[in-house]
């Protein structure tokens, strides 16, 4: 098997001053180097849209339409209603 050698992602622009608590939060909570490395890319990516945006992490908010709502039932549209519950990966 090829071991793949990833590269220690570094944040740069508007969430490089979150990094060093990120990553010392994915530590603690267990999270595998591998894991980490994964969700330090996404910060480091989050990091560049808002550059290439001209947003500020502290100041920046979501628009009301990129609000996450959690629904307390799946829409009567979805697969998982209209196959049953049992479809659902629990």
């Amino acid at each position: 098997m090829n071991a793949e050698r990833r590269s220690v992602p570094v944040v740069a622009g508007p969430l490089a001053g979150y990094e060093a608590a990120f990553r010392a939060h994915l530590s603690r909570s267990g999270y595998t180097p591998r894991s980490a490395g994964d969700l330090l890319r996404a910060m480091a990516c989050a990091s560049r849209w808002l550059e290439d945006r001209e947003l500020n992490a502290a100041t920046s908010t979501l628009p009301s339409r990129c609000t996450m709502i959690r629904p307390e039932s799946p829409p009567a549209s979805s697969r998982a209603a209209r196959i049953g519950r049992s479809a659902v990966p629990r």
